[in-house]
């Protein structure tokens, strides 16, 4: 099952590979075309761009509205966005002549055009990668539902804390000194840029040596309490990485509309003085 499935897959991306590089081939020669016969390349590469620039905009509103969900799968659409904005690079650099632009505004735009360069291929390795590394955490975590699983979390250790397993000074105290600052507080800002299971570690290290001052009737009780800390550093993992997958989309966005507004800027600028990059 495993074989046709991945045969399938490699076939899906040499369609689409072979179709974006005859889309190339065709732009190169018409571009080409038209330097030969000392035509503007610079008007017709910059509209060309702004049109890919709408088009990779699009991307978002497909799932946003619905007649445009027919055409074509989120995957298809997210492969085509992929290579058009490989295309939109260097169309950018053969619309600039190779050079970095000398006015004011031109290099705001530029700038902007390379800054969501830069946020395509971060964003193209964060959703190649994090999607794994959650998946393989194991339970699937809505990120909106992330605040309201840590506040059970807490009310199940709170409900630990008066079971009679817990009727013990040692888990007690550990519960009031260790487990529920663990759970109540959130995680650093280097942990939110390099998460890890260190904390998760050292506290499982302190239950398992708990046992040695518990009566054997009372060790079972430590059991819910590893369970504990690792839901929470669990979810704390998938927070750290879901968050950062929607603020880099949300500045992508951003900077996607920044972008639009100053490339019709910039057409109006150059049909006004009939001049360019």
């Amino acid at each position: 099952m495993a074989g046709p499935m991945i045969e399938q897959f490699w076939r899906r991306r040499l369609r689409h590979l072979t179709s974006f590089l005859l889309l190339v081939g065709v732009g190169g020669l018409w571009l080409y075309w038209q330097q030969q016969n000392l035509g503007r390349t610079s008007f017709s590469s910059g509209y060309v761009l702004f049109g890919i620039v709408l088009t990779l905009a699009a991307y978002r509103l497909r799932k946003r509205w619905h007649f445009l969900r027919g055409l074509g799968s989120s995957s298809a659409w997210l492969h085509f966005h992929i290579y058009l904005g490989f295309a939109a690079f260097g169309l950018f650099w053969i619309h600039l002549g190779f050079r970095w632009p000398m006015g004011t505004l031109e290099q705001f735009l530029a700038t902007v055009f390379m800054l969501i360069t830069g946020s395509g291929f971060y964003g193209l390795y964060l959703t190649r990668t994090y999607p794994k590394k959650l998946t393989a955490v194991g339970n699937e975590v809505i990120f909106e539902q992330i605040p309201i699983q840590r506040r059970q979390l807490v009310r199940r250790a709170e409900a630990l804390a008066l079971d009679s397993k817990f009727q013990t000074e040692i888990l007690i105290e550990f519960i009031d000194r260790r487990l529920l600052p663990f759970l109540t507080r959130g995680r650093s800002f280097y942990y939110l840029l390099f998460p890890n299971g260190g904390t998760r570690r050292t506290l499982l290290t302190e239950v398992e040596n708990l046992n040695r001052y518990l009566a054997s009737d009372h060790q079972a009780g430590t059991v819910p309490l590893k369970r504990l800390i690792q839901d929470k550093d669990d979810l704390d993992f998938h927070y750290a990485l879901q968050g950062r997958l929607k603020g880099w989309l949300f500045v992508h966005v951003c900077l996607t509309g920044v972008l639009i507004v100053l490339a019709g800027l910039h057409t109006l600028l150059v049909h006004v003085f009939q001049g360019g990059f």
